[in-house]
């Protein structure tokens, strides 16, 4: 039954918990922090590895994790979609924060059917997987009542496929964490920051050619790799990176933060 009186919100995520070195757990830390302290009416309900300190006490954790390294695992799966079919119901939105797939798209559309069909359901899409899905699979993993994408171009691609519950919120950047400091505008810091993977989005030779094209015009351009190791080709792959950079005389500008 929910509480006619405080809005919860269950933000439905990998766990909340360190290392920060996964893009959707960090974004709905953040995400959660900030619609907490600004909307003290709200409770937000977080799936977590332990307890986080100094969140603000509209935020409500659940440390029913008991992992939170590397891939998210079958274990920590089970555990969310245990707590989902027990707790799911008690909530007046579910925030689902990760990339759907054919899978756990038709295990939380059975969940949230059968045992919390009065909870609403909100998607964020931060990347349709074109590379791995059809059309029509796609479309099929779109079942929540409010559909947000981070892009114009996946709003588009979705609104032409037929999901017509569609909206774009490009995603928030906490400016007391990313603002300028003092002499932040001189060559000497110069820093092109790349957060993403080494093998799965297949970007990580163009983000290297464009370095070094960069620091043919800047020699001061540094570049930071917040980029994680995920497994043996990731590992392989960074090795790669590695030669590449020194073969140009690069290796020394270089910054890798594997663990975000």
């Amino acid at each position: 039954m929910h509480n006619n009186t405080i809005k919860k919100i269950l933000f439905v995520s990998r766990p909340i918990a360190p290392p920060w070195d996964e893009a959707s757990k960090n974004f709905a830390y953040n995400l959660a922090r900030e619609v907490a302290k600004n909307n003290p009416d709200l409770e937000i309900h977080l799936m977590t590895r332990g307890v986080l300190p100094s969140l603000p006490k509209n935020i409500i954790q659940h440390p029913i994790y008991t992992s939170s390294q590397n891939d998210f695992n079958l274990s920590q799966k089970l555990k969310m979609l245990r707590f989902l079919i027990w707790q799911a119901k008690n909530f007046n939105v579910a925030h689902l924060l990760f990339t759907p797939t054919k899978i756990n798209s038709l295990i939380l559309k059975f969940i949230f059917k059968f045992f919390a069909r009065q909870t609403q359901i909100i998607q964020t899409i931060a990347t349709i997987r074109e590379d791995l899905f059809s059309d029509k699979e796609i479309k099929s993993m779109m079942f929540g009542d409010k559909i947000v994408t981070y892009s114009e171009y996946a709003n588009k691609k979705l609104e032409k496929l037929g999901v017509r519950n569609v909206q774009k919120i490009y995603p928030g950047i906490d400016l007391e964490d990313y603002k300028p400091k003092d002499g932040d505008d001189d060559k000497a810091n110069f820093v092109i920051n790349f957060t993403g993977e080494y093998i799965r989005l297949g970007a990580m030779d163009d983000v290297i050619d464009a370095f070094i094209d960069v620091s043919n015009q800047i020699p001061e351009a540094r570049l930071s790799l917040a980029v994680r190791v995920k497994n043996k080709k990731d590992a392989q792959k960074k090795q790669q990176v590695i030669a590449k950079l020194k073969k140009n005389n690069l290796l020394k500008k270089i910054s890798f933060h594997d663990n975000g």
